[in-house]
């Protein structure tokens, strides 16, 4: 049986779209109730950094992929012996 690559790409999709979902609403919770100061918006600042240069990294990479390729489950894994 075989799975094709974009299936993958559709569930990291989703999975992104729920990760920036709970960002946000995270986000505004620390600012809204965080106590205000430097430290507070410096964290948010670090928070959103790294996870849009992740983001933007992981993009990069899999704009290289080539996604007509399919994976194949329960293919033998060729050297295994099956006893």
């Amino acid at each position: 049986m075989a799975i094709p690559l974009t299936f993958f790409l559709l569930a990291w999709l989703v999975l992104v779209g729920l990760f920036l979902l709970a960002s946000a609403i995270s986000i505004m919770m620390y600012l809204r109730f965080g106590i205000a100061g430097s430290m507070t918006f410096l964290s948010t600042l670090l928070f959103v950094g790294v996870s849009g240069l992740v983001l933007f990294i992981t993009a990069s990479y899999l704009v290289s992929v080539d996604w007509s390729q399919s994976v194949l489950i329960g293919a033998p894994i060729s050297g295994l012996q099956y006893e």
